[in-house]
């Protein structure tokens, strides 16, 4: 007689069923929850998540100007929203003063590492191997502790030790785990479990997490406390560059030394475009959200979207179709300038 064990919904076909159940199960509840209005008159902090948010209102209260608040919710987010967020990863900052200064964007996302080719990574002409989704040889060099170095050093206040004191305080401390996030260890419980480094940190006797549960990270504050000590360039050219050269080489990566070293964020021209009067500033390339952002806008300018009222059957047709048409400009024709 075949035995059911909790533990095997964790695995094969039985964990990918389980998991789509409980992520329809909780889109549902999140759908019913309705949004509030939120109004402030000094300064106001917007995140995917509250603590790091709080984490940015701290630095406010303390006399940081809106980037080094900037600053440190982004590494808090680093701490509370791993899974989209993190010294491994890359993005994109608008910053526009009050000065009257030109509004600017920085360009920190990841780049390829030297050895990679795209021929490495394609098994057809239009397929993408499994090594562009997960492994050693699908990491990128890392931008994002450049790119919030390089924006606290030009338009910030305050010193990369002093934005990342929250930061540092919810890895020793711990933080709770939310509903979503613990529906996003369960989607990514395979891949967790593969290291157990990771899986020591965010799964609990083998199993995802239940809400509520309270994790902390030392090694990640650690780290974060190399870099209040000695700067961003410890990410780089120090302790924390040699481990991640170190790890990943043993996994078959690719990224070197040199790679690190020669990594430097960009400062570059924002996009920029109208939409019913006021002037949109957004990301330039290689992110495809600030050009394709003006595109939309200017697309659905032609219509009364007030008159057809908010998420009408109408409004919503017409934001689709407008999105199709951005959508498959923007794969047809979006890259990096750096590399046309």
């Amino acid at each position: 007689m075949n035995r059911f064990r909790l533990r095997d919904l964790f695995h094969g076909n039985n964990f990918r069923f389980f998991r789509e159940i409980l992520s329809l199960i909780f889109l549902l509840l999140l759908a019913s929850v309705s949004a509030q209005e939120v109004t402030a008159e000094h300064g106001m902090v917007a995140s995917a998540q509250p603590l790091a948010s709080r984490a940015g209102l701290e630095i406010l209260q303390k006399g940081g100007n809106a980037v080094d608040a900037a600053v440190a919710t982004a590494f808090a987010l680093g701490v509370v929203e791993p899974n989209a967020s993190g010294l491994g990863g890359g993005g994109f900052m608008v910053i526009r003063m009050a000065d009257g200064s030109p509004a600017l964007t920085i360009d920190y996302r990841e780049m390829a590492p030297g050895k990679a080719e795209p021929g490495l990574y394609y098994t057809s002409k239009h397929s993408l191997d499994s090594l562009t989704r997960s492994g050693a040889k699908s990491v990128g060099v890392p931008g994002t502790v450049a790119g919030l170095a390089l924006a606290l050093e030009k338009y910030g206040t305050m010193s990369l030790a002093e934005v990342l004191q929250p930061a540092i305080r919810l890895a020793l401390d711990g933080y709770r785990v939310t509903e979503n996030f613990s529906a996003m260890i369960l989607n990514s419980y395979e891949l967790i479990q593969q290291h157990p480094a990771t899986a020591a940190i965010y799964l609990q006797n083998d199993f995802p997490p239940p809400a509520g549960t309270v994790i902390k990270n030392p090694d990640l504050a650690h780290s974060y406390e190399l870099l209040a000590q000695k700067g961003a360039s410890e990410f780089y050219r120090g302790e924390i560059g040699e481990a991640i050269v170190k790890q990943l080489g043993k996994e078959g990566g690719f990224i070197t030394r040199g790679d690190l070293q020669k990594y430097r964020a960009i400062l570059k021209k924002p996009v920029t475009g109208s939409y019913r009067g006021y002037r949109i500033i957004s990301s330039s390339p290689p992110t495809g959200g600030g050009t394709h952002l003006v595109e939309l806008l200017n697309i659905l300018e032609k219509y009364d979207l007030k008159k057809l009222g908010h998420n009408s059957a109408d409004y919503l047709h017409i934001l689709a179709e407008a999105m199709k048409m951005v959508f498959a400009d923007k794969n047809l024709n979006m890259a990096d300038p750096a590399f046309y």
